[in-house]
């Protein structure tokens, strides 16, 4: 994906692309954490991960299939940009 995103900006790169790359960068680390959950499968894996990373809360109750879970803070805190 990295060679084609470059060479679409390289190609396109006279008009403002920066906040364009912006916002396919935030909708793929979306897409990449809905396609982790689903692989999980089970709401076990993401606590075990949660407890792992030191998460001390209320364990949530999510559908590890929705699109909407992979917006959610607890996806976000198990899987952080870096």
């Amino acid at each position: 994906m990295n060679p084609y995103l470059r060479g679409w900006g390289n190609y396109y790169g006279t008009g403002d692309v920066k906040s364009k790359f912006r916002e396919y960068d935030a909708w793929i680390r979306r897409r990449l954490r809905s396609v982790q959950l689903r692989s999980w499968k089970k709401i076990r894996k993401l606590h075990r991960e949660m407890r792992r990373r030191g998460w001390d809360s209320e364990l949530p109750g999510l559908r590890m299939t929705a699109w909407r879970s992979s917006h959610s803070t607890y996806a976000q805190y198990v899987m952080p940009n870096s």
